[in-house]
């Protein structure tokens, strides 16, 4: 845009204002004239939305511009809970992100001049029953900066209520989802590291989280859970500070808590699937159990009694078929020799 093009197009735009201030225009009604609508969460990168921003700062007299801003984007957004959506939105701009960092900031001003409690924040952004979305939306993360900005001492709150809202199970594998996100890996991890920190403070083992999380109900799904990316975390924090010998690890912990004989079945049926990456756990974790299996002297002619209650179905007969392969395959070669050289 040469100078004087872009001379004149100011002169244009303090025209327009002129006139719908003359015309005793409202900022709402200038928000309906641009039709910005339209633009639905996309509103603050469109250039219509500069001069509504033009506008109210003509009207305001030095009054906050963000904060006007705020009062007719949550208008015609319908209710707080959108207008955080459409901010997180804009922040992957590099044109609206200032914006929507301002706004932002002007939303939780808006908060603490009405003075309003936590749960009163909580209730206004209308939390839906999908926890992906709780995260994903940033609503949990305006919540964590209004706790932290205004209410410092309480900032376990954020956790508390997240659980308290959708369950412990279901926030920690939230949580191991929004970490591999990058527009939600750092909340994430903070609170992640909070929930696990919990645990630890109430003296958990991982025993007990696999019981807490209740991995055993999953069965075959166990396999593709989020829940032992979970259980992974938490033991390596509780092994952080232990002795070797007195450390633990993953594969033990779920030979534990399933049993040898129905983590057996879990494996071998997980084997029967078409998904790759159930198919490779399963696999990794039978190496595992029947390598147990091995180095306690377990021949395959008591796999049945040992660790499948005598059960002899297909699926026994499958785990014992292949702990044999395995067996035989391991055992040292015997060499005969048919014509021994006599001395």
């Amino acid at each position: 845009m040469t100078p004087n093009l872009k001379s004149l197009v100011q002169q244009l735009k303090s025209e327009q204002r002129m006139v719908w201030i003359t015309q005793g225009r409202s900022v709402d009604d200038v928000f309906n004239l641009l039709k910005l609508n339209d633009d639905g969460l996309n509103v603050l990168r469109s250039r219509k939305f500069e001069v509504l921003e033009d506008y109210v700062t003509k009207l305001n007299h030095g009054q906050s511009v963000d904060e006007t801003l705020v009062k007719v984007l949550t208008k015609h957004m319908d209710g707080e809970d959108n207008l955080v959506r459409l901010l997180d939105q804009a922040k992957w701009s590099t044109r609206s992100l200032d914006k929507a960092n301002h706004l932002e900031t002007a939303l939780l001003t808006k908060w603490q001049n009405e003075k309003l409690l936590p749960m009163s924040v909580w209730s206004r952004l209308k939390f839906s029953d999908n926890v992906d979305d709780a995260l994903d939306s940033r609503k949990l993360n305006m919540f964590s900066n209004y706790i932290s900005k205004y209410f410092p001492d309480n900032e376990m709150s954020v956790l508390e209520r997240f659980t308290a809202k959708y369950g412990e199970v279901s926030a920690a594998k939230a949580l191991i989802t929004a970490k591999r996100k990058t527009a939600t890996q750092e909340f994430a991890t903070k609170l992640q590291a909070q929930q696990l920190e919990g645990w630890m403070a109430k003296v958990k083992s991982a025993d007990d989280v696999f019981n807490l999380l209740k991995i055993k109900d999953d069965g075959v799904k166990a396999m593709k859970s989020r829940k032992l990316d979970v259980l992974s975390e938490y033991i390596t924090l509780s092994n952080a500070n232990k002795r070797p010998q007195d450390k633990t690890h993953l594969f033990r912990v779920v030979r534990k808590g399933f049993g040898d004989g129905d983590l057996a079945r879990v494996l071998a049926t997980a084997q029967a699937t078409t998904d790759p990456q159930v198919i490779a756990n399963a696999n990794k974790y039978q190496n595992q159990l029947f390598k147990r299996w091995f180095q306690g002297s377990v021949e395959p002619k008591d796999v049945y009694t040992t660790f499948l209650s005598g059960k002899t179905g297909g699926l026994e007969t499958v785990i014992a078929t292949r702990y044999a392969d395995f067996y035989h395959k391991r055992q040292p070669k015997v060499h005969i020799f048919n014509d021994p050289r006599r001395f």
